[in-house]
């Protein structure tokens, strides 16, 4: 039933009820409606199949709706206000290889890990003199299995007697799963909040975006010129971010930021438009835990990654979690919250720094324009029984 209180849908015991009712009205209160009565069991299979419709009727009620819409659904939606789920992504990154001076490493050469997870390098490589060189690489699956901590790519799926060692310095990166519809439905309210933050999240990749103005007559104590704005933007390329600026920024005013790239406008005239990178706020934590025979032995490593989870960082394996957003603080207690889902810990103490030196049980306020983020290996767990 559609109503101005929205949609509510018949059940299959509202729709019992009413055909039950209704054959009393056209054969008389004494008709036989019972469970195995032949009446009664086609009153109960149109009752069932009736109850499927509704349900049908349910779903394409909510489906045009942001906040209930789901798959496809949220998916036209978004498309609408050109705003499109993100797709899964391989990840990206650079390995260093030595071998055979001279030698020309070609394109699509597979390395990997321990744990088989494969890369192609997408440019063939001549190592120098030395027999050194580097190369970018992709993983050969999309998704967040490729993002590696470093130093952990060194298989060659194929061995090569002109290659000696292979080895990645950094982690890969920007390896991720489809886009979730929570991640997606959250995207999408951030991109009404305003025309210039809405046309930044249409940007593939920008999960974060923080706008700070002058709006006076005066250089402010960051040195942002009068009435001029800094964008903070976390993620997408310099390029797609500085062109969604200039074509969503407000008329005659000044941008500020680090980083310039130049934007050619319609008459073919050259512009200048600066942002700035959303800066990271590196967090160590101490979980110091009390616990009882049901802690496993695997216990650290959940406890570590239920705080990724909540802050943000890389995980041991390498896969990368969002965590807070940018400008929001760092609470000891949703960290407590978090570590106590772990099974067998009694109590917990947190305590967090963010030199790695001193470390204090306060919360961790973080500017609008930063982020907080952690690393699995600047997580300590100490155990007492």
């Amino acid at each position: 039933m559609l109503n101005e209180q929205g949609f509510k849908r018949k059940r299959y015991s509202d729709l019992l009820t009413e055909i039950e009712e209704r054959a009393r009205t056209l054969f008389g209160e004494d008709i036989n409606t019972t469970l195995r009565s032949p009446l009664g069991i086609l009153i109960r299979l149109f009752a069932w199949f009736l109850s499927l419709v509704w349900q049908n009727a349910e779903e394409v009620y909510h489906s045009g709706f942001r906040d209930t819409a789901i798959g496809v659904s949220l998916d036209k939606l978004g498309a609408a206000d050109g705003i499109y789920r993100l797709p899964e992504s391989a990840a990206i990154g650079e390995i260093e290889i030595e071998g055979k001076p001279g030698y020309e490493v070609p394109e699509d050469t597979i390395v990997g890990t321990d744990h088989e997870v494969w890369f192609r390098t997408i440019d063939s490589l001549i190592l120098d003199d030395k027999g050194k060189g580097t190369v970018q690489v992709t993983a050969m699956k999309a998704g967040s299995n490729g993002n590696v901590p470093s130093n952990r790519i060194t298989r060659l799926l194929l061995a090569d007697s002109n290659i000696t060692t292979v080895t990645n310095p950094s982690p890969t990166s920007e390896g991720r799963e489809l886009e979730t519809d929570k991640e997606y439905r959250e995207r999408l309210k951030k991109a009404k909040a305003g025309l210039l933050n809405g046309a930044l999240y249409k940007v593939p990749g920008v999960r974060s975006v923080t706008i700070v103005e002058n709006k006076t007559m005066q250089p402010d104590a960051e040195g942002r010129n009068p009435k001029s704005f800094e964008v903070f933007v976390l993620g997408g390329t310099d390029r797609e971010v500085a062109q969604a600026i200039f074509e969503n920024k407000p008329a005659g005013i000044e941008t500020h930021g680090e980083i310039t790239q130049e934007i050619t406008d319609l008459s073919g005239e050259k512009q200048i438009i600066t942002f700035s990178r959303t800066k990271n706020v590196t967090v160590w934590i101490k979980a110091i835990l009390t616990t009882s025979s049901a802690f496993l032995v695997d216990g650290a490593m959940k406890v570590r990654t239920e705080l990724l989870q909540v802050i943000g960082g890389q995980d041991e394996d390498g896969v990368n979690y969002e965590g807070l957003k940018s400008g929001q603080s760092v609470v000891i207690n949703q960290l407590i919250g978090a570590v106590m889902k772990v099974e067998g810990i009694e109590d917990v103490e947190i305590k967090v720094s963010t030199d790695g030196n001193t470390f204090h049980t306060q919360n961790i306020p973080i500017e609008k324009y930063k982020k907080a983020v952690a690393h699995y290996s600047n997580i300590e767990v100490t155990t007492h029984v």
